[in-house]
């Protein structure tokens, strides 16, 4: 997977240098996370092009940052201070604490579906997750399609 991974990052950083104004979102896989030499890899060729901060996010799931917040933690902290940010993916699938939050520097988090598909529809839902998406500095999701649910997460955590 870190092969699949390098060239990827190669194809995100030709079209960030190429389109100025581009916010590309990357995942990476959780076998990724403990590639030392893709992470050197991938300091290298983000220094070599000067991203401005932001431009380039990295997305790791929630199960894989739990399960080696060691190296999660690592690759947060020396890509962001590239300017790279990163954002936990799939947020309340795996494991659910807010605990180990305190320990990743995220940027985003990503809530699973599941936890907004009913929230313009059940009183219950909303009540009961809301309030996490008040963890969050940003809050996005991949059900963008469905309005509502952004509009209700918008109003009731006021994000954006």
């Amino acid at each position: 997977m870190p092969r699949i991974d390098r060239w990827v990052v190669e194809q995100v950083l030709e079209v960030l240098a190429k389109d100025k104004d581009a916010k590309i979102f990357m995942n990476l896989s959780g076998s990724s996370l403990t590639d030392q030499s893709l992470l050197d890899y991938i300091e290298d060729r983000v220094r070599s092009v000067n991203l401005a901060t932001g431009r380039l996010v990295f997305e790791i799931t929630e199960t894989a940052a739990v399960r080696d917040l060691q190296h999660a933690h690592q690759w947060m902290v020396r890509l962001s201070e590239l300017g790279c940010h990163f954002a936990l993916d799939d947020f309340g699938v795996a494991f659910s604490s807010f605990t180990y939050l305190r320990e990743l520097p995220v940027h985003y988090v990503k809530l699973d579906g599941s936890f907004v598909r009913n929230l313009d529809r059940d009183p219950c839902d909303r009540a009961d997750r809301l309030p996490q998406a008040h963890m969050g500095r940003d809050v996005d999701h991949p059900q963008r399609r469905r309005h509502q649910q952004h509009r209700e997460l918008r109003r009731a955590g006021q994000f954006g």
